[in-house]
């Protein structure tokens, strides 16, 4: 859930309880006002009708009080209603308004209300005396029947709810259209700086993103421009130091490639030779490491170039062999090259091949201990494919170094020792990947924690290209 959601969700929901605690004090409010309307509405209809009694029975002018009960009949929870004399005598009623004498009630010497009880119904019944120059001459009684008014009531307010809920709902509706909009403009640039940051993560130091963004959100989008702006610097720099030292390491690698020619070629004990030979494949894997920073950093222009022929691989074969077989004794590992009676021929860029199996000897010899095996084999995967593998007994690898491993500067680390003193340039296979997709061909890898590692280079075979 990205957080544009989640943040207008939370807005969202803070406004529906704040609407609904608004709503429910309201109703509880409206409740208890609507409530105390009806029973002042009822006191007031018996303050009247006693009032209406005391003129009846001293000007004998019944028909305004008969007019009053004819009033009352309009409410659906009145029940009853009479007019005492001053003895407690009914002497006007609602149910009998011929006006004939009715029974003696209790006379109340102020207001009074009573609950009754008949049938399982609840009634209110009012009473109120009236006076006249200080004496009580008489009184008037109403009953209301209870469930009736509390039925009006929640019809009042059932209306009042509706009203809320339409009023409520449009407030909503508005609150979450205000919650969206503020959303979306806070989120906006949060989801461009994280896409920001992915396009930074692989490689493009020139994503810039809007500053255009309120408070502390603008001041972040400069800092994370500037910072890419930095880097970007930051990664000429970093070419233009590699291509110096390069070039600068060319010259006295070329004149000592050339010395230890001359070497070789002199008169020289035979105690000598192995000096030479280890001075000559130092040469040769300093030159395959200066070579891969050169095109670590050309592949960032564009691809490299390759100069496609038929390339004899039992040549290379040999010469890794010549190269290696000091190492190999020296760190007592066992180096084996296997070769098919009738060898393929590959068609690629006989340098690239050569730097392919030197950098992934340089690995094996790098990640296998002493009494090892590391070897390298060649055969026809199919009529237009040779497969080359270089496999080792080594350390190995789980799955998640597997996953980044031709990923540049990304050295694996098999060992706390080797991740200590035994890490180089990390470029070695990323370039290895290079080299070999640059001549049409696929590099594999397989390998378990403790159990070895094998890659598998498949390149186009001479007879399929030719």
């Amino acid at each position: 859930m990205t957080l544009q959601v989640r943040f207008g969700l939370w807005v969202g929901g803070v406004v529906v309880l704040a609407v609904a605690g608004h709503l429910v004090g309201l109703l509880t409010g409206d409740v208890r006002h609507l409530t105390r309307q009806a029973e002042q509405a009822h006191w007031t209809a018996a303050q009247h009708l006693a009032h209406a009694c005391a003129e009846a029975g001293l000007n004998h002018d019944e028909l305004t009080v008969f007019n009053f009960f004819k009033e009352l009949r309009r409410s659906t929870d009145f029940v009853e209603a009479a007019c005492l004399d001053s003895t407690g005598r009914v002497f006007l009623h609602s149910d009998r308004l011929s006006g004939a004498p009715g029974p003696t009630l209790p006379f109340p010497n102020n207001q009074i209300k009573k609950i009754l009880t008949s049938k399982g119904r609840t009634a209110w019944s009012y009473s109120v005396p009236a006076e006249r120059r200080g004496r009580r001459v008489a009184a008037g009684q109403i009953v209301y029947d209870s469930f009736e008014t509390t039925r009006t009531v929640r019809l009042l307010l059932m209306q009042i709810v509706r009203r809320s809920l339409g009023i409520t709902a449009i407030t909503l509706l508005f609150s979450v259209g205000i919650a969206w909009v503020a959303t979306r403009k806070l989120t906006r640039p949060i989801m461009e700086l994280v896409r920001g940051a992915r396009r930074l993560a692989m490689g493009d130091w020139s994503i810039r993103v809007r500053e255009q963004a309120p408070g502390e959100l603008g001041e972040l989008a400069a800092e994370f421009n500037t910072m890419s702006h930095r880097l970007g610097e930051l990664d000429q720099l970093k070419d233009q130091l590699m291509h110096t030292i390069s070039h600068d390491l060319r010259n006295p690698l070329g004149a000592m490639t050339t010395l230890t020619k001359i070497l070789k070629t002199d008169a020289l004990p035979p105690s000598s030779f192995p000096v030479v030979e280890a001075l000559e494949a130092s040469i040769v894997r300093l030159e395959g490491f200066v070579s891969n920073i050169l095109d670590s950093a050309r592949l960032k222009d564009g691809p490299l170039s390759f100069n496609r022929t038929s390339v004899d691989l039992t040549k290379i074969f040999a010469e890794m062999d010549r190269l290696h077989r000091p190492m190999a004794e020296q760190s007592n590992k066992t180096l084996r090259f296997s070769v098919p009676s009738c060898p393929p021929t590959g068609l690629g860029d006989e340098e690239k091949i050569f730097r392919i199996l030197l950098n992934l000897l340089t690995n094996a010899f790098k990640f296998t201990r002493e009494g090892d095996l590391i070897e390298v084999s060649l055969r026809s995967a199919s009529p237009d494919t040779v497969e080359i593998q270089v496999s080792d007994t080594g350390w190995g690898m789980g799955p998640d170094q597997i996953d980044h491993l031709f990923e540049p500067f990304r050295a694996a680390q098999r060992t706390p020792a080797q991740a200590r003193s035994r890490q180089g340039s990390g470029l070695g296979l990323s370039i290895v990947k290079a080299l070999v997709e640059g001549q049409g061909g696929t590099v594999r890898v397989e390998s378990a924690l403790g159990k070895g590692t094998r890659f598998s280079i498949l390149l186009p075979s001479a007879v399929g290209g030719l």
